[in-house]
């Protein structure tokens, strides 16, 4: 795509790649009729950072000890069923086509 773009020539693609136009979405991104998308994954991750044996025993303190706002949150999440949420965002200017077939 970007060897129709030449400098000090006029841009080829309103012509070309336009909606519409005979190669529409073949150049997106490098004619600029993209707009920046971000992509957000959120996980759950769940371990239980202080050992399996040991939090499975202190079960019954999920509520007072290993709770998110508790003193020691995160020290037993996956036997208390708790999670950490990490978010990652990705920024992307490139044209993205989706297709399902049945």
């Amino acid at each position: 795509c970007e060897s129709f773009q030449v400098p000090g020539l006029p841009s080829l693609c309103p012509d070309l790649f336009c909606e519409g136009c005979k190669y529409s979405h073949l150049c997106d991104g490098t004619c600029g009729f993209c707009s920046p998308m971000t992509t957000t994954t959120t996980t759950c991750y769940s371990a239980n950072l202080w050992g399996n044996d040991e939090c499975d025993n202190s079960a019954v303190l999920c509520d007072v000890l290993f709770c998110p706002t508790c003193d020691k949150n995160g020290w037993c999440d996956k036997t208390c069923g708790y999670c950490t949420i990490s978010t990652t965002s990705t920024l992307s200017t490139s044209a993205t086509r989706t297709s399902t077939s049945t």
